[in-house]
């Protein structure tokens, strides 16, 4: 064979083993790594208002007429933002949400319009966080929920000794749901003579971190398996921790009542997955599943709003006055 046809073949193998590696550790660092958008940057775009979905220039509870104290708390190398409604009556119980990934606190505010039209704002204190790396939370390495769990941790505890809260709701999206997950798994056991949870509301929910990233990066890439096999990749480098990002290993010793809100338009945790781990499970009766038909990820409530609310309604404000 020609040198001059070995060295061009032998440099177009070069090359592309080294696109594959750059390809390889770019998306790695992209899945822990982007720059989260703060309340400022999205005061000043369009864009992202649309995006987040903001409601007339409000960016904090307490822009929803609602008595507020805002905190930060620190957490090792990180700081945590937090905003807590007060409530009219006296209470002991609080209702958290917990947004997801490439998200902040400022995405969920919308949904206090349902808690209003029951009042169950007079009742009950309401809370909001920027989980690490978003908001006005630290930016820092993510890693879908596996390490921000100790973030809501956090938290939950600073509510308890506060406020003397005894029983929280959580109600998560997307992300969130592997954030409330690892809680319950890792730290719940520990709190349970201090508080309860007493229910989770879990909307678009990351239900199989693994398959949902294989399922991205193949949409992504639009190379059948490329996905897949950088995601083995990047399992095995992580140690595995994606085995264990999983509703059905998460939840399946927690008996409280879990609603579960999904859509089968959803493009970006399919719905099919969430099928999958739900039937894993064992013991089913404390799930309650709600599937729309049409809804983005995350938007169920913008493209459902009258059946969102009322459902919502018969979870949160049945006892509510």
């Amino acid at each position: 064979m020609n040198m001059g046809v070995i060295i061009f073949f032998s440099t177009i193998l070069v090359l592309t083993i080294g696109l594959f590696i750059f390809s390889f550790f770019y998306t790695i660092y992209s899945l822990e790594h982007y720059k989260p958008k703060t309340i400022e940057e999205i005061k000043k775009s369009k864009e992202l208002q649309e995006h987040f979905e903001v409601e007339e220039n409000k960016y904090y509870l307490e822009d929803y007429g609602l008595k507020t104290k805002k905190f930060f708390i620190k957490l090792n190398n990180l700081e945590l933002f937090s905003e807590i409604s007060l409530p009219e009556k006296p209470s002991k119980r609080c209702l958290v949400f917990v947004h997801g990934r490439e998200s902040n606190h400022v995405r969920v505010l919308k949904y206090v319009n349902i808690l209003k039209q029951c009042n169950f704002h007079k009742e009950n204190y309401i809370a909001v966080l920027d989980l690490r790396n978003s908001g006005e939370s630290t930016p820092s390495k993510v890693t879908f929920g596996y390490n921000e769990y100790k973030d809501l941790e956090t938290i939950l505890e600073y509510l308890h000794k506060t406020y003397f809260i005894d029983e929280f709701i959580l109600w998560g999206f997307s992300m969130g749901a592997m954030v409330i997950g690892r809680f319950l798994k890792k730290s719940y056991p520990k709190y349970k003579n201090d508080f309860k949870i007493s229910k989770i509301i879990l909307d678009s929910p990351l239900s199989n971190t693994k398959k949902t990233i294989e399922f991205i990066l193949n949409k992504k890439f639009k190379i059948p398996e490329i996905g897949n096999f950088y995601t083995y990749l990047y399992n095995k480098i992580r140690k595995n921790y994606l085995d264990g990002l999983r509703l059905s290993v998460l939840y399946k010793n927690f008996d409280g009542d879990v609603y579960i809100i999904a859509s089968e338009e959803d493009n970006v945790t399919p719905f099919k997955y969430l099928k999958e781990e739900l039937d894993i499970l064992d013991d089913k009766k404390h799930f309650h599943l709600y599937v729309f038909s049409k809804g983005a990820h995350v938007k169920i409530y913008s493209e459902n709003k009258k059946e969102y609310t009322n459902l919502i309604k018969d979870i949160l404000c049945s006892n509510v006055k």
